[in-house]
């Protein structure tokens, strides 16, 4: 089944990363590739993505929604107004694939 991305709007990727800040909704892990750029703090956007759909589709916040990050959550994020910035793999800046 399709996801329904439109659903998403603004206040419902601030209010998570509110969560996330307030240490109400941590990632399981954290920022890897792509981030979203919160008061200072780099918050891993698929995270961020997953719980703003979660949240706008009236789901669990720890529903299952797979997707695939990449230039998808990057788009999105900033149609919405957020700063998202891709970060590089410290073994990749050396040259070396990870």
């Amino acid at each position: 089944m399709a996801l329904n991305w439109h659903s998403v709007r603004a206040e419902h990727v601030a209010r998570v990363c509110e969560l996330v800040l307030a240490g109400e909704r941590a990632p399981r892990c954290q920022a890897k590739r792509i981030v979203r750029l919160f008061r200072g703090q780099h918050l891993p956007a698929k995270h961020i993505a997953h719980l703003a759909y979660a949240l706008a589709n009236s789901l669990p916040l720890d529903a299952p929604v797979r997707f695939s990050s990449g230039e998808g959550t990057v788009q999105r994020l900033r149609s919405l107004g957020f700063q998202v910035e891709r970060i590089s793999n410290s073994s990749e800046e050396r040259g070396n694939p990870a």
